[in-house]
C-alpha cells in the first residue's frame, strides 16, 4: 500500500553517512539533494562537483592566475564535495601543465564565513601568497573577502576570489562575488518528480542519479 504523500523526504545528504540510509525505512520515499549520492542506492539530484570545480579554475588561469589556493578543499578520505571539487581543480592544472602544489589545499572545520577568514588569513600570512583563491562555498569566500579586506589586499587588483552556490549575499557583497551557479530550479524540479515517482511505485528498483546543469557567473572578484 503507497505511503500517504505527507511521509517522504527531500534530503540534503552533507553530513550522512552510508549506513544512515542503508538503514532507513525503505518504504519511505527518499531523494538526496546535492552534496553527496548514495552511490547507487537512492535517488540523487546534484551538479558535476568535478567539471564544475574545473571550469571554475579554467576560469581563473584564463585570468593568467597561477598559484591559485582552495579554500574547504580536501586530498583524502570520503569522496565528499571538498574532494570532488579539489580533482576538478587539479585536473584544470594538469591540462595546463602546471604542477599541483598540495600546500594551496586547505581544509577548514567547517563550510561557515569564519573558516573561510581563518583560512583566507593564514594564507596571506606565506612567504609565497596565492594570486586566486577558490573557496568552495560562498560562505567561505566572503568570509576570505572580509579577511583579504583587512589585510589591505584589493580584489581583483591583488588577487581573485571564486566562491560556490551562487547565494543571495554573493551579489551584494563588495566586490561582488563570482561564483559557480547550480541550476537550482531544475534540481527542485527533479527532485519533485522523482519523489512523485517514488510515491506512485515505492516498489520500483531503478535508482535515478540526475546531473543538473550549472554555470560560472562572473562578477566584480573576478573583474567581471
Amino acid at each position: 500500500m503507497p505511503l500517504p504523500v505527507s511521509r517522504t523526504v527531500i534530503l540534503s545528504p552533507l553530513s550522512l553517512l552510508p549506513r544512515d540510509l542503508v538503514t532507513r525505512d525503505r518504504r519511505l520515499p527518499v531523494v538526496l539533494l546535492g552534496e553527496r549520492s548514495a552511490k547507487g542506492s537512492t535517488d540523487h539530484v546534484g551538479i558535476d562537483n568535478v567539471l564544475a570545480a574545473r571550469e571554475a579554475t579554467e576560469h581563473l588561469l584564463a585570468r593568467g592566475r597561477r598559484r591559485i589556493a582552495v579554500i574547504g578543499g580536501a586530498l583524502r578520505g570520503r569522496q565528499g564535495t571538498d574532494r570532488l571539487r579539489t580533482d576538478g581543480y587539479r585536473e584544470a592544472l594538469k591540462a595546463v601543465g602546471l604542477p599541483f602544489d598540495a600546500h594551496l589545499v586547505v581544509a577548514v572545520e567547517a563550510f561557515h564565513w569564519q573558516d573561510g577568514l581563518r583560512a583566507a588569513t593564514a594564507l596571506m600570512a606565506r612567504e609565497h601568497r596565492p594570486d586566486a583563491l577558490l573557496c568552495l562555498n560562498d560562505h567561505l569566500a566572503l568570509g576570505a573577502l572580509r579577511a583579504l579586506h583587512e589585510q589591505g589586499r584589493s580584489v581583483p587588483e591583488d588577487l581573485d576570489v571564486v566562491g560556490f552556490d551562487d547565494i543571495e549575499a554573493s551579489r551584494f557583497s563588495v566586490p561582488s562575488l563570482t561564483t559557480v551557479a547550480p541550476d537550482k530550479q531544475e534540481i527542485a524540479r527533479v527532485a519533485v518528480s522523482l519523489l512523485l515517482e517514488r510515491i506512485d511505485d515505492p516498489d520500483a528498483t531503478a535508482v535515478h542519479d540526475h546531473v543538473a546543469r550549472h554555470r560560472i557567473i562572473v562578477r566584480e572578484s573576478t573583474g567581471g
